[in-house]
């Protein structure tokens, strides 16, 4: 192999590592979240993003977890996982240090607000066992947006 070879091999290779280098520091890291109304689960991941754009340059795996307000929602017999080959995945956030704001109103009005609902659960456990089920199944159709608007609204009648 000539050395002019190797050299513009090198260089290439070189110029390659700085450019990844200087995207990866000046990226912007941030995550994604969402929520199956059908497991029950709560997904999220990590990822970098190119500087000032939405563009990923890495998205981590989904990292699998359970909240605590659908914990407790579960064990109060108010909701319950079903089978679905195919889960539902509704939108929860999308944050990133390049941009602010990216919380869906649902996941504002119900997970920032966990302890407000168990403690109003707990006061009106008649109106719960209407409004848990209801919400449960207004998620699995897809109405998230309506969602929230309940559960704003119930906040202003307690």
């Amino acid at each position: 192999m000539p050395a002019s070879f190797r050299r513009l091999a090198f260089a290439l290779s070189a110029s390659s590592a700085l450019l990844w280098t200087a995207l990866w520091i000046s990226s912007g890291l941030g995550g994604r979240g969402f929520f199956s109304p059908d497991t029950l689960e709560y997904r999220s991941q990590s990822e970098r993003t190119v500087f000032a754009t939405e563009i990923p340059l890495y998205r981590s795996a989904f990292r699998y977890d359970s909240h605590e307000l659908v914990n407790y929602l579960v064990e109060k017999g108010y909701w319950s996982p079903r089978p679905a080959s195919e889960p539902r995945w509704i939108f929860l956030f999308h944050w990133n240090r390049n941009w602010k704001d990216g919380e869906s109103c649902f996941h504002r009005s119900f997970f920032w607000r966990k302890d407000f609902w168990m403690e109003w659960t707990e006061k009106h456990p008649e109106r719960a066992a209407e409004v848990w089920p209801q919400v449960l199944e207004l998620l699995r159709a897809g109405r998230d947006a309506e969602v929230a608007r309940l559960l704003v609204d119930i906040q202003y009648e307690s």
